[in-house]
């Protein structure tokens, strides 16, 4: 019989403090609906930030896009924690984006592992 390792179906997003400690934990769930709102968001992310860079207005809606995206891929709550600990809508988009691009990378990694293992495995 083959046995197969179930995936762990979320990844893990530990932020730090400068002396390592772990302030607060989020979470991504890596179902195809996941990763769907995760594209979608980026789009609106960047977008907000380069209209928050040409201009001092617009921050209450700006914040209600970044909290709708971060809480719509991270789950419920989620912009309130890092808000928490970051109260600035510019640091937020950064980590958003932060997020999104390590996220791609862990993915992109596993299923560059996966083809090598099997061929050569």
């Amino acid at each position: 019989m083959v046995k197969i390792e179930l995936l762990d179906t979320r990844i893990e997003i530990p932020f730090e403090d400068k002396e390592g400690n772990v302030v607060e934990t989020l979470y991504f769930d890596r179902s195809d609906d996941s990763l769907q709102k995760l594209e979608k968001s980026i789009g609106v992310v960047e977008k907000k930030m380069k209209e928050l860079e040409e201009s001092e207005s617009g921050w209450d809606t700006s914040k209600t896009f970044v909290k709708e995206a971060i809480d719509t891929v991270f789950g419920e709550g989620s912009f309130e924690k890092l808000y928490k600990i970051s109260p600035s809508i510019q640091i937020i988009m950064h980590y958003f984006l932060q997020m999104a691009i390590g996220i791609r990378k862990q993915i992109a990694d596993e299923q560059s592992e996966e083809k090598l293992k099997k061929y050569l495995g």
